[in-house]
């Protein structure tokens, strides 16, 4: 498109592309640039070339490396660079008009410019393209504008924030391993010292015949026999009590085996309740709430501070320490040499001083006055004493003799450093009843508290309903003290034997027969559901011609053995019903089983919730469901599970007929009215504090809302089959032909 003027011999203009080898480099000593870079200057070139059209009629180009001959328009050959390669992409054949207008000489001037319609296809394409281009550009500095304004949000507010945040997390982290480190020079300090052939009970090296110096093959701890209750010296290895509870000894057993190399003691995972001090002699503290964890002090420290052992012959567990640590807490004192308030201290001796420290701190660190109160003989007489037993003097107040430190004494820095390794202590928790709701899911990030959690609202029967007539029970009415399951008063009249003594039949007959020959676990025959309020369940063969009690095939059958059913499965079936038999409440089931003892008289017939085809099925009492030829039967539990209608005049209803206070949405709003109910605006608000009896309302609600969830499936169905059911929850003061489709919550759907 840059040639000014068309020779008469031209008959066609092709687009050309020459390939990559050919390109000047960059590097190359001629003035050439490259065309597709923007940084540089010059952008463009003019190239000649040489079209020459072979006998075959075929075109090859060829460039040339030296000049034109303007007055001949002719290439000397000897300049054609032959090695070139030009592609021929397209080729536009000149216009008649153009042609022919060269060939008559008009328009010849060389000054004089025509344009052939590749020419202006080219130009239209060149406006085209400065279009394109100056719609790209205000794109990207729409896009450039955009990202600088994320890029300002994202360096101001919570952004900053968050990467304050992180930044704090890292520094911490690195603070972490360098005390993790210091810590660990601290503890190698500690286990040096520990190596002395010293009791690190009572601090006597001194042994007798019958009470040697014993040391831990895994951790090196050494004790005195009597010290740590040890009755008679092992004549193998011997383990402490830590190393054996962590199997720590089989570790080492194992190497032996292999006749590997010792490897270098590890620390325990534990620490001592008292003392920042991570190894010595520890014994198992016996917490009055158990944990997840086992909860370990030094021996050394349980016997100065007074507690006593669980089982004075065994030696191996102490007391629960949770008052001790809580007197000391409310102190809030810190021990002068580590300067942490962990676990327990002692007052220095001194009158007037009002230093405290830990013991183990105070002998580690060699300066301080210890005064035990037992070695190897038992305990000391007093009057040969220079200080008072079980009593310590701070550095300020003790006359140790500097020849008299240990060289491998630990320094306070030291003792520091262990002390912040030592895992942060939980603070108390808040009362349930007082937490917000981030502080509730922290407190329930803990699994010892879900736990406990879960064991106080499963047992608050605020909120439960009765397992025979499904409505809420009150305070009066006791759950079994087995099983927990829950029934009124009034419902289980008929069944008053029940609980006689705090636990319904079936956890009685349980109690009673498991583990005998006889014994079959007792579960309901009318239907598939576990648990529930069970009842004695009884049948009779119409004839006893084909039958032999006590026979193999007798005790299999239903007639046979000891039956149960649920209670609500028995009352709420027209063929089935309660009967006392030597006031004991039985199920009367013989109408209901076939003759062959094996099945029941519905087995044809599959229940439309859960498919299957044992136990009976009740109908539908509605008419129009009993004139159906594909009458609706299912069983009872099913059906109070999944939200059918069971009246209280023992009656039920199918998906179709079902009355509105028993559907799944309305559950839904049951379990929604239990929170809109807790605050006094009757909004919902995850953050304000709940009580004890709430939170129990609000498990048994969400406990309905899930059992009834779980036939969301079949529910799903229905809806597409026969529509929605959904019929408005009305209260006694509305009317609906005065409500709006709001306050009705119709769904559009």
């Amino acid at each position: 498109s840059s040639i000014k003027s068309i020779h008469p011999d031209v008959k066609e203009r092709m687009i050309v592309n020459l390939s990559d080898e050919c390109r000047p480099s960059r590097s190359s000593s001629n003035d050439v640039q490259c065309f597709t870079n923007p940084s540089v200057d010059s952008r463009a070139q003019t190239v000649h070339i040489q079209l020459l059209r072979h006998p075959d009629n075929t075109v090859e180009l060829k460039t040339f490396s030296g000049s034109r001959d303007p007055n001949t328009d002719s290439i000397d050959p000897s300049s054609v660079d032959t090695s070139a390669t030009w592609n021929v992409l397209r080729s536009f054949p000149l216009s008649d008009a153009v042609n022919t207008r060269g060939s008559n000489g008009e328009g010849s001037n060389a000054n004089e410019i025509y344009y052939d319609d590749f020419l202006d296809e080219v130009t239209k394409k060149q406006e085209q393209l400065k279009k394109l281009e100056y719609s790209i550009e205000k794109s990207a500095r729409h896009l450039m504008s955009e990202a600088y304004k994320e890029r300002i949000k994202y360096e101001k507010g919570e952004k900053i924030t968050a990467k304050q945040h992180e930044t704090k997390i890292l520094q911490d982290y690195h603070a972490e391993l360098q005390r993790q480190r210091e810590a660990s020079m601290a503890w190698q300090a500690q286990l040096e010292q520990d190596m002395d052939a010293v009791c690190d009970v009572c601090y006597d090296g001194e042994v007798t015949p019958d009470n040697q110096i014993i040391f831990c093959d895994s951790c090196n701890v050494a004790v005195h026999q009597k010290c740590y209750g040890i009755d008679r010296v092992p004549s193998g290895n011997y383990f402490c009590h830590p190393c054996s509870y962590f199997e720590k000894d089989r570790e080492y057993l194992a190497a032996e085996r292999r006749d590997g190399p010792r490897t270098a003691p590890s620390p325990l995972p534990i620490v001592c309740e008292l003392c920042p001090k991570r190894q010595g002699a520890f014994l198992q503290v016996d917490m009055k709430i158990p944990t997840r964890k086992s909860h370990w002090v030094h021996t050394v420290c349980a016997k100065w501070h007074g507690m006593n052992y669980v089982d004075i012959e065994l030696k191996d567990r102490v007391e629960d320490l949770t008052l001790l640590k809580d007197y000391f807490k409310s102190l809030s004192v810190k021990c002068y040499l580590c300067q942490s308030g962990i676990g327990a201290l002692h007052k220095c001796r001194q009158e007037n001083c009002d230093k405290y420290l830990h013991l183990t701190c105070a002998r580690s660190v060699g300066t301080c006055s210890v005064q035990h109160g037992e070695g190897l003989e038992g305990i000391f007489d007093i009057t040969s004493l220079e200080h008072q037993p079980w009593t310590l003097a701070c550095p300020e107040h003790s006359d140790v003799d500097p020849e008299s430190i240990p060289e491998n004494s630990i320094s306070t820095d030291q003792l520091v450093s262990i002390a912040k390794s030592y895992p942060p202590e939980p603070l108390p928790p808040k009362p349930f009843y007082k937490m917000t709701g981030k502080e509730r899911k922290v407190y329930w990030s803990d699994d010892d508290n879900l736990a406990q959690f879960f064991e106080k609202v499963m047992t608050n029967t605020t909120g439960a309903k009765c397992a025979i007539c499904d409505g809420r029970v009150d305070q009066h009415d006791k759950p079994c003290n087995e099983c927990g399951v829950l029934v009124h008063t009034s419902c289980a009249y008929a069944f008053e034997s029940q609980f006689s003594s705090g636990t319904c039949s079936a956890c009685r007959y349980t109690k009673a027969s498991i583990g005998t020959e006889d014994y079959e676990e007792p579960k309901c025959h009318l239907c598939n559901q576990h648990g529930g309020f069970l009842v004695k369940s009884s049948a009779k063969p119409v004839s006893m011609k084909v039958w032999k009690k006590g026979s193999r095939r007798w005790n299999k059958s239903l007639f046979g053995g000891t039956k149960y059913c649920h209670a609500i499965c028995a009352m709420w079936n027209e063929q089935s019903y309660i009967e006392h038999f030597e006031n004991e409440p039985i199920a009367q089931c013989k109408e209901v089983i076939m003759s062959n003892g094996m099945s029941h008289i519905t087995h044809q017939f599959r229940c439309v919730l859960c498919g299957m085809s044992n136990g009976i099925k009740a109908d539908c009492s509605h008419p129009e469901c009993r004139k159906s030829k594909e009458p609706w039967k299912y069983h009872i539990s099913c059906a109070r599970a999944a939200g059918f209608e069971i009246n209280d005049d023992m009656k039920t209803c199918c998906f179709r007929h079902v009355d509105s206070s028993s559907v799944f949405r309305a559950r839904l709003e049951d379990f929604l009215e239990v929170e809109l109910c807790r605050l006094p605006d009757q909004t919902i608000r995850a953050s304000a504090p709940i009580s004890w009896d709430h939170a129990s309302e609000l498990f048994h609600a969400a406990v309905t809302v899930l059992r009834t969830l779980g036939w969301a499936w079949r529910w799903a169905e229905w809806w597409v089959k026969w529509g929605d059911n959904w019929e408005p929850l009305i209260e006694d003061h509305q009317n609906e032909a005065d409500m709006t489709d709001e306050e009705l919550k119709k769904v559009p759907s």
